[in-house]
């Protein structure tokens, strides 16, 4: 997890800057980047550390359908010629790996108030608008569940991350 989100940091500099401040910009992002980190790659470990965090066991049913999204989403996402032409906002949207722009498009509102549409394709902007409702869903469930348990995972990933800057 904390590989995916260093990631990210990366490729978007307001989430580490958000990191730093702990902003609320921040605050609504981690959510998300657990989320994504788990369909990214759902490791047994990061499964159960998010359905601890959540509290529910009947959750796997929802992950499963929020992955089959998410593997849709990630095809119609995959680089094409026709990219090329699609008259992207940034210029280096078209050279940005999938899940690059998939983080990108889910944190392009919180973290600087573009549209989907400013990272998205827009092929794939209906999907995304789909995955981007279920997963606001479930990371709104993510921090409400057990708001203890998610105030102490926030609070570790914050200073683990912020150490590193």
């Amino acid at each position: 997890l904390v590989t995916d989100v260093r990631m990210v940091g990366r490729t978007i500099p307001q989430l580490t800057a958000a990191c730093d401040e702990c902003s609320v910009e921040w605050a609504l992002s981690v959510p998300h980047l657990v989320m994504l980190s788990c369909l990214r790659s759902p490791t047994e470990c990061k499964v159960k550390c998010l359905c601890s965090l959540l509290s529910i066991p009947p959750i796997w049913a929802e992950l499963h359908t929020l992955k089959g999204r998410y593997d849709r989403l990630m095809l119609s996402l995959e680089p094409d010629a026709a990219l090329a032409s699609t008259g992207f906002k940034h210029a280096e949207q078209k050279d940005s790996a999938p899940w690059e722009v998939l983080a990108k498009s889910v944190l392009a509102k919180t973290l600087s108030g573009d549209s989907i549409e400013a990272w998205c394709p827009p092929k794939a902007v209906p999907e995304m608008e789909r995955f981007l409702t279920e997963l606001e869903r479930l990371s709104f469930q993510l921090q409400r569940r057990s708001p203890q348990d998610w105030n102490q995972f926030f609070s570790a990933m914050t200073t683990i991350l912020s150490r590193e800057t």
